[in-house]
């Protein structure tokens, strides 16, 4: 979750960088996973994955999409 902090959980957080610990409306697995992976096309969301470049495995996509969707649920 280090990696997601450094956007979304940044005191100076652009406007249009949603606060992950913050959001109204829970999203489902299959949205965090994709998101994760592959980025979000025409915003600063890059994706993650390897074969995206990026530094994730497909294991830790989805042990964090995981927590992500544990997190909304616990609140």
């Amino acid at each position: 979750m280090t990696a997601c902090g450094i956007c979304h959980e940044a005191e100076q957080r652009a406007s249009m960088v949603p606060d992950l610990k913050g959001m109204k409306k829970a999203m489902p697995r299959e949205h965090w996973l994709r998101l994760i992976a592959h980025g979000k096309p025409g915003t600063l969301m890059p994706g993650f994955s390897v074969m995206e470049g990026g530094p994730l495995s497909e294991e830790q996509i989805r042990a964090l999409a995981e927590f992500l969707v544990h997190e909304q649920a616990s609140k």
